[in-house]
């Protein structure tokens, strides 16, 4: 493998990606990210087994030498792209002896790296079941309203997720810790006939509301019975177009009734003015 970059670029998809990878983990491969390279295109891959961060980008010509595929320690790269200058060129090359060597200018390194063989993912082929299309911007509404109900490290781990409540025309998430709960809803297109509910985990939830822009374009979801797969267009600042390919994990458990607990018989009413009553309570807080 031989591929010739700049650091912008490749730190642009490195930053994504490695947000999946954890500092230390019981498989060490989960340290590295995976790249893979072709005439082409560029894929990084990086992997939790919660959560797997797939970035892909076009490569323009001469930036493909020699195809092929390696993983690399994912920290050390990132920081090795981040402590060179601004328009740096990185050239690197992945060896037979499981090295890879990584120069820019005057600089060089050399990092050890593994087989992609034993790099697990999580999807080894085409997610089937139900289809959802819905805005960008929508979708990050949806958790960004939703999202700070959620419990934290509670034996009920249903509730340290957001159920997602899918059905023909609708996408209603809700949350709650046991003491507050916070439900949103928005306008989708889905090919379920029938109500569908899944439990997103809370660094799921994380992820998408990092990568969603608040922006008008569509993005599809896909939903199994074990994993939710998301494919969402970037633009970096470049100038250049990423697709990103999320795939987490669902909690396998039964989310409670929400509905029973939300009155009924709403006779008391106040209309108020959102930002004096935010000051009242602001100031009410201080003691």
């Amino acid at each position: 493998m031989l591929l010739q970059i700049s650091k912008q670029k490749l730190l642009d998809i490195l930053t994504i990606v490695g947000s999946a990878i954890e500092r230390r983990h019981t498989i060490n491969i989960l340290s590295n990210v995976k790249i893979q390279i072709s005439k082409d295109q560029l894929i990084a891959t990086g992997s939790d087994l919660e959560v797997e961060l797939k970035a892909k980008c076009t490569l323009n010509d001469g930036e493909c030498i020699v195809e092929g595929e390696t993983t690399i320690p994912a920290r050390k790269l990132l920081e090795i792209c981040k402590s060179l200058p601004p328009q740096a060129i990185l050239k690197l090359t992945a060896t037979e002896d499981d090295r890879c060597i990584i120069t820019s200018g005057k600089s060089k390194f050399t990092i050890g790296t593994r087989p992609t063989d034993d790099f697990p993912m999580l999807l080894n082929g085409e997610l089937k079941g139900v289809v959802v299309e819905v805005e960008q911007s929508e979708l990050k509404r949806l958790f960004d309203k939703t999202a700070f109900a959620m419990a934290v490290q509670d034996v009920r781990f249903y509730l340290t997720g957001t159920l997602l409540e899918i059905s023909p025309s609708l996408l209603k998430a809700v949350t709650t810790d046991g003491h507050r709960m916070a439900i949103c809803e928005t306008v989708i297109e889905s090919n379920t006939p029938e109500t569908k509910k899944v439990i997103i985990p809370r660094k799921g939830v994380s992820e998408i509301q990092r990568l969603v822009a608040a922006n008008n374009k569509k993005l599809k979801l896909y939903f199994s019975n074990e994993f939710l797969h998301a494919e969402i267009s970037q633009t970096t600042k470049d100038g250049d177009e990423l697709t990103v390919f999320l795939t987490t994990k669902l909690i396998d458990g039964k989310f409670p009734d929400y509905s029973r607990v939300i009155p009924t018989r709403n006779d008391k009413k106040a209309n108020l003015t959102l930002a004096d009553f935010k000051d009242c309570l602001t100031r009410v807080a201080i003691l």
